[in-house]
């Protein structure tokens, strides 16, 4: 955990913490004010500890199944390069380099996390 002070004189660390936040790099724990000054209480994400957005859950779970690109946006209402996006940014969270990797990763993570046994899942591609 780091606690970064959002101060008038130097503000270069105050920045680096909020393009992490926006990343995904950085988990914002507490903000609060003292004397005056600004705080953020933030902690840096392992990919491991990276948090998946729920529509990055949702392409995941559709490519699971075997879905493409085109297919998984159909069913979520999106276009195809946004499903893409969706899944190149669970990628960079879970520390993947390719789609079997992604999925891969997604699955232990989730057996991890809920208990559910990825080799009970049925394919079933469209």
């Amino acid at each position: 955990m780091r606690s970064v002070e959002e101060a008038r004189g130097d503000a270069l660390p105050a920045v680096d913490v909020r393009k992490g936040l926006i990343s995904g790099r950085w988990t914002l724990l507490e903000r609060f004010q003292s004397g005056g000054r600004r705080y953020l209480l933030a902690r840096a994400i392992d990919g491991a500890g990276a948090m998946l957005t729920l529509r990055e859950e949702q392409a995941l779970a559709y490519a699971a199944l075997g879905y493409s690109n085109k297919v998984i946006g159909f069913e979520m209402g999106i276009s195809a390069s946004t499903v893409g996006v969706l899944l190149h940014r669970a990628a960079r969270k879970l520390d993947a380099g390719s789609r079997e990797e992604l999925l891969r990763n997604w699955r232990e993570r989730r057996s991890m996390t809920t208990g559910h046994h990825p080799e009970k899942e049925q394919a079933s591609p469209r």
